[in-house]
C-alpha cells in the first residue's frame, strides 16, 4: 500500500518533497495535488516508469500521456521546436490549466511524437519537478474510464496497491482538467476545452497576429 503523506498546498515541507523526488529518481509513482485534478507522475524522461502508469491506469497507447514542466525553458529541452504560438499562449496562460502540444521525439515514450506540456499553478508539483530538474507525467490520478481524480480517499481506493507515495492536500474543488491546445499544426487546433474556454485561446492566437 502506498505512503499516504498530508502536505500543505502552499508551503510543501522540504522534506517530503525530497522524499517524493527520490521516489521517482528511482522509478518510483507518485499521486500528487495539481490546480486541476490530483495527477499520477513518474519521471517522463524513464521509459519503463512511464510504461506502469500507462498499464497501472489501462489507459491505451494511442492515448499519450501529457508531461508537468516549470516553465518553457524546460520545453526547450525536450521539444523539437517551440512555435511563435506555443510561446504566446504559455505566457499569456502559464502558470496555469492550458497543455500545449508541440512535437517531441525525445518523449515519444509518452505514446506520440507529439507531447502536452503543462506548466502548473500549485507548488506542489512545482517543487518536484523544479527538485528533480526534468518533467514528469501529468495524467490524472484514476483508472481509465473512472471519475475524475479530485478525492484522495477514492484515489488510494483505486490505485493504493499500485503507486509509491499518495500527497494528500485534501480533496480538490475544481472538477474541470485542463485545456489542451495542439500547435504543431497551423492553425493551432483545440483537443480539449476545459479550464480555459476556447474564447480565451482565440482571442490570445488573434492577438499574435
Amino acid at each position: 500500500m502506498a505512503s499516504r503523506i498530508r502536505v500543505d498546498p502552499k508551503e510543501p515541507d522540504g522534506g517530503v518533497i525530497d522524499l517524493v523526488v527520490s521516489v521517482i529518481r528511482q522509478g518510483g509513482l507518485v499521486v500528487y495535488p495539481t490546480d486541476t485534478l490530483y495527477g499520477l507522475g513518474c519521471d517522463a524522461t524513464n521509459a519503463e516508469a512511464v510504461e506502469r502508469v500507462f498499464a497501472i491506469k489501462g489507459r491505451r497507447r494511442d492515448q499519450p500521456l501529457p508531461v508537468l514542466v516549470s516553465g518553457v525553458r524546460m520545453v526547450e529541452e525536450y521539444a523539437d521546436e517551440i512555435p511563435r504560438a506555443a510561446r504566446t499562449l504559455a505566457e499569456r496562460f502559464w502558470n496555469g490549466a492550458l497543455t500545449i502540444v508541440v512535437r517531441s521525439k525525445r518523449l515519444r515514450h509518452l505514446g506520440s511524437e507529439k507531447a502536452g506540456f503543462r506548466a502548473p499553478a500549485h507548488e506542489v508539483p512545482l517543487e518536484v519537478i523544479l527538485r528533480l530538474g526534468r518533467p514528469i507525467v501529468g495524467t490524472s490520478a484514476n483508472i481509465s474510464g473512472a471519475p475524475g481524480a479530485l478525492d484522495p480517499d477514492e484515489i488510494e481506493r483505486q490505485l493504493g496497491d499500485r503507486v509509491d507515495i499518495i500527497l494528500d492536500c485534501g480533496r480538490l474543488t475544481s472538477p474541470v482538467p485542463s485545456t489542451v491546445v495542439d500547435v504543431s499544426v497551423h492553425p493551432p487546433r483545440l483537443i480539449r476545452e476545459g479550464a480555459i474556454p476556447k474564447e480565451a485561446i482565440d482571442a490570445a492566437l488573434s492577438e499574435e497576429g
